[in-house]
C-alpha cells in the first residue's frame, strides 16, 4: 500500500519544527555572545592619547652615555651665535613639580611658548598634556584648570557607564 498515514507524517513536521527553532536559538545565542565580545573588545577606557606624540630627549636605552654627551655639545656648538631668526627652542625638565605662579619667576628672560605637564603619581604614567603658555603664569592656570573640567566630565561619564 501506498497510502500515507496523516499522523506519521505530521509526527515528522512536528519534530523539524523545534529542531529549527533550537537551531535559530543557538544562532541568536551566538551572534549576542558574539556582538557582546565585540562590544567589550572595542569599549577600553582610553590611556594615554600622547602616546608616540611625546618627543623623548636623553640617551636610548643601551645608548652610550658619553657618545650622547659628546653629540650633544656638538649639536650646541654648531648652534649660531645669538640664536636664528627662526629661533633656538630647549626642552626644560624640572625635578620637582614647579606651581604655575612660580614659573615666571623661574623662566625670568625665557620665551616660553609650551608647558608639558602631567600629573605625578607615583608608579603611574599619567596623562602627558602640551599647554600653550605664551602668559606665565595665567595660560598655565587656564590650561590645567581646563584638563582638570575634562578630567571631571570624563570621571563622571565612566561612573554612569559603571551604573
Amino acid at each position: 500500500m501506498t497510502s500515507r498515514d496523516p499522523g506519521r507524517s505530521g509526527g515528522r513536521a512536528a519534530r523539524r519544527r523545534p529542531r529549527a527553532l533550537t537551531v535559530a536559538a543557538l544562532l541568536s545565542v551566538a551572534a549576542v555572545l558574539v556582538a557582546a565580545g565585540w562590544v567589550g573588545r572595542h569599549d577600553r577606557p582610553v590611556g594615554d592619547r600622547t602616546v608616540g606624540e611625546v618627543t623623548r630627549v636623553g640617551v636610548l636605552p643601551g645608548g652610550s652615555i658619553p657618545d650622547y654627551l659628546r653629540a650633544a655639545a656638538a649639536e650646541l656648538t654648531a648652534l649660531p651665535s645669538g640664536g636664528s631668526p627662526s629661533g633656538t627652542y630647549a626642552l626644560v625638565s624640572f625635578a620637582d613639580y614647579l606651581a604655575p605662579d612660580r614659573l615666571a619667576d623661574t623662566l625670568a628672560g625665557v620665551a616660553v611658548a609650551e608647558v608639558v605637564a602631567r600629573a605625578p603619581l607615583p608608579g603611574r604614567q599619567t596623562e602627558i598634556v602640551r599647554l600653550s603658555a605664551q602668559r606665565l603664569p595665567q595660560d598655565v592656570v587656564v590650561g590645567m584648570a581646563g584638563m582638570a573640567g575634562r578630567k571631571d566630565r570624563e570621571a563622571a561619564d565612566q561612573r554612569a557607564r559603571a551604573k
